[in-house]
């Protein structure tokens, strides 16, 4: 294929934000392709013999890797030039990048539902405190971009608003369901990642204690131990209407699967916060309006699959 390789080889004239841009659709479509592949059982077997898990932990990795480096840099984008730490019309390729690492995720999901081999290696590459470490930056990230001034925060190059009900507050501290979406502000790439992250957790604890690998040594109530994953349930939990519903109903099965297999993790639950967290998202922010009668403002959002996972747990 002699016309492939001149075309491929030759420098490409467009500007190297372009590239990029290019660069990550074309992965993009190699892993909607993978995908398919994967959805096969046989499709399965055959990518997991080739080494898919590693080539997928090392995308997830990589892109763990570079997020850091952005935030260590004090840059606003891995696809900024050098000396512009605003990241100026970087939106596309930032949203882009998340999709590729949620899409890997999801690859992994898929892979580790359908053969038993997958889910061992991902074990051994350490997959689950990757995706935990990962899904803790990404919490730490967006609760930084709550904290910023609403006026100067845009989620892909959107402003965000603020009413001045929100700005106010409340004077005891607790969470109010109108400023819950505004503190936590997700863009539509982020939301995808957030998603597909909690979700391959939940399969992934749900699969290892259904597994007789003797390779598969760490459990899930071991996990939720760890601070990282500790704090990330319990901010999604307390800004659940920030959130969302189905993140928040990923998060109430996660909980349920890991105290159903192992009991004793409820007392780490209650002492940690988890489940006081999970009270106050049900019950919502009590405030009394007369002696003998109260009022309640839930924070839980119009969603079947919270509402459905809420008894479970």
């Amino acid at each position: 294929p002699q016309p492939f390789v001149e075309a491929t080889s030759k420098a490409s004239p467009l500007p190297r934000r372009q590239q990029e841009e290019r660069l990550l659709e074309f992965i993009d479509v190699v892993l909607t392709l993978t995908s398919t592949v994967i959805s096969i059982p046989i499709g399965t077997s055959a990518l997991t013999d080739c080494g898919l898990i590693p080539a997928l932990i090392q995308t997830v990795s990589r892109d763990f890797e570079a997020a850091q480096s952005v935030r260590k840099g004090n840059a606003k984008s891995p696809f900024t030039n050098p000396g512009d730490k605003e990241g100026r019309g970087t939106a596309y390729a930032d949203g882009l990048l998340k999709f590729v690492s949620a899409q890997a995720v999801q690859i992994l999901e898929a892979a580790i539902v359908t053969h038993n081999s997958a889910l061992v290696a991902f074990h051994e590459l350490e997959g689950v405190d990757l995706l935990v470490k990962r899904l803790d930056f990404e919490i730490d990230q967006i609760k930084q971009s709550g904290n910023e001034t609403p006026s100067s925060v845009g989620i892909e190059g959107d402003v965000e608003m603020e009413d001045a009900k929100s700005q106010d507050g409340n004077k005891d501290g607790s969470i109010d369901s109108s400023s819950s979406a505004s503190a936590r502000p997700l863009s539509a790439s982020r939301r995808v990642l957030l998603f597909s992250l909690m979700n391959c957790l939940t399969v992934v604890f749900h699969q290892q204690e259904n597994s007789s690998s003797a390779s598969i040594t760490s459990t899930s109530a071991a996990q939720l131990r760890k601070p990282e994953l500790t704090n990330v349930i319990i901010d999604i939990l307390g800004y659940v209407d920030g959130y969302g519903g189905v993140l928040g109903s990923l998060v109430g099965t996660l909980l349920s699967d890991v105290m159903n297999s192992d009991p004793q993790v409820v007392h780490y639950v209650h002492t940690s916060g988890i489940a006081d967290a999970f009270f106050k998202m049900v019950k919502g922010e009590v405030t009394e309006c007369s002696p003998l009668l109260g009022s309640s403002s839930p924070i839980l959002p119009a969603s079947a699959e919270l509402i459905m996972a809420v008894p479970n747990v």
